[in-house]
């Protein structure tokens, strides 16, 4: 019995987790598509939003060689 009510608190603890990452996602994505738009003027539709979102990883992960002579 004291197995289920601590594995059921596990799974609100991760669902709130998660919930939790998802808006953190959400504000980083927003902050970065208007930190382009604020400070180099970049203006996009909705469609460009979410194909720039796509390569942000990649672009993430450029900088970071790119940063790194070492590499």
């Amino acid at each position: 019995m004291e197995e289920a009510v601590v594995d059921d608190q596990v799974e609100k603890d991760d669902e709130g987790q998660i919930e939790h990452d998802r808006e953190a996602v959400k504000s980083s994505r927003d902050q970065a598509i208007l930190d382009m738009r604020m400070e180099y003027g970049v203006r996009m539709t909705a469609a460009e939003e979410k194909t720039a979102l796509k390569i942000f990883p990649a672009v993430k992960f450029l900088l970071i060689l790119n940063s790194h002579p070492s590499y």
